[in-house]
């Protein structure tokens, strides 16, 4: 017998079904899914992200370790994945907020971004609660324009006759507006 021709496949020890694994392997999976959470909430979600994968990818599953690890990495990779996710995830509703802040051009809630995970929900309160706050804190004469043309609705034209200033002068605080708010939601 020749080594070249000879075909190294792993061999597959166990021959356990999907669903003998799973039952087995459950309460060990869970706890140690669990014991890597914070949020005790989140141990169902990633049960079952992890159970799909283990079905989706089970018949590439080599035998090479014991099926404990087999999960164990799987249930890993789960969590670590959407960990990264959700770090991801206050970056992307930042930089939608502050491209509404570049146009900065709509009062209703129609303008707001669509979104229906409680989680999401919570997270671009605070983000808006964070937002108010940094608009407070803008200097007096900004925020007026500010209020004026988002809150109110004003056109450029309508604020600088109401605060009783040149066009440009409006323009200009409200850029100026733009850029402080900018900065501080990145912070």
């Amino acid at each position: 017998m020749s080594l070249v021709n000879v075909r190294l496949e792993p061999k597959r020890d166990n021959t356990e079904s999907i669903e003998s694994i799973i039952r087995n392997n459950t309460v060990y999976l869970r706890r140690f899914i669990a014991r890597r959470v914070k949020n005790k909430c989140d141990i169902d979600d990633y049960m079952q992200a992890t159970l799909l994968e283990v079905i989706r990818s089970y018949n590439s599953f080599r035998g090479e370790s014991q099926v404990k690890t087999w999960l164990c990495g799987i249930a890993y990779n789960v969590i670590r994945n959407d960990l990264k996710r959700k770090e991801k995830k206050p970056t992307v509703l930042l930089e939608e907020m502050s491209a509404d802040i570049d146009s900065l051009s709509c009062a209703s809630a129609s303008c707001l971004p669509k979104v229906s995970d409680p989680a999401d929900i919570v997270e671009y309160d605070e983000q808006i609660s964070h937002l108010h706050t940094k608009l407070e804190s803008l200097p007096q004469k900004m925020r007026g324009v500010v209020n004026s043309l988002i809150i109110e609705g004003n056109s450029y034209q309508d604020t600088a006759v109401t605060f009783n200033v040149p066009l440009g002068t409006v323009q200009s605080r409200m850029a100026n507006a733009r850029k402080i708010l900018r900065t501080e939601l990145k912070r």
